[in-house]
């Protein structure tokens, strides 16, 4: 299993309104709603590790099945948000 990190900076809505469409959009994915060249599964949804709201950061953890030269090795992301509003 491989394991990478992605870093995301929010600065417009919430973070948990973000979470909702990226699981939205997954699930879309997944059952065909709409598509692009990869295969997408509802369990690649974010799944949150940590909230801490007065800092504004939220931790989440999604696992995927690789497509391209490693075919069925998974990969586990971390994906850490940070809120930055103007």
């Amino acid at each position: 299993m491989h394991l990478a990190a992605i870093v995301g900076y929010v600065q417009k809505g919430s973070l948990r309104s973000w979470h909702d469409e990226i699981d939205r959009w997954i699930v879309e994915l997944s059952d065909g709603t709409i598509s692009d060249n990869c295969i997408w599964d509802a369990d690649e949804r974010l799944k949150i590790v940590r909230e801490d709201t007065p800092k504004k950061v939220m931790d989440f953890r999604s696992i995927h099945t690789r497509t391209g030269v490693k075919i069925g090795d998974k990969i586990v992301l971390r994906h850490l948000w940070i809120l930055m509003l103007k």
